[in-house]
């Protein structure tokens, strides 16, 4: 298993994507792609290779500027499959998710997906 880095597109449609297998994971840009699958796909198998050997800690960092209904869903796909790591007892899984103090959308987004995964989920203001 590799490290998975998708960097920003140049139309500015996804984000950064650097994933680490020793555990140190980053999403951040803004993402609203045409093909949400075609973009997070690679992203879902990487984290469900992850699965099989898990580091013993993994931390996502996700500070996103905007993101669209279907790339929500995608990532709580993503938080259920670390929460899955986290609950199967084999890795200590935390989430930080970023915000601005003047981006409602963001914050409140955060505070929902907090709200729907069992895993630790801390807010952070920039």
């Amino acid at each position: 298993m590799n490290n998975l880095l998708i960097s920003i597109a140049s139309d500015d449609q996804t984000p950064l994507v650097d994933f680490k297998i020793t555990g140190e994971l980053k999403i951040e840009g803004k993402s609203y792609p045409e093909d949400p699958m075609k973009f997070f796909g690679p992203i879902l198998d990487w984290l469900k290779e992850l699965k099989k050997s898990p580091p013993p800690k993994i931390l996502l960092t996700v500070q996103l500027d905007y993101f669209n209904t279907s790339t929500s869903k995608l990532v709580l796909v993503i938080f259920k499959l670390l929460e899955s790591i986290h609950l199967y007892g084999k890795s200590e899984v935390k989430i930080i998710w970023f915000y601005h103090n003047h981006d409602e959308d963001m914050t409140e987004s955060g505070k929902d997906y907090k709200s729907l995964v069992d895993v630790p989920f801390e807010l952070v203001e920039l």
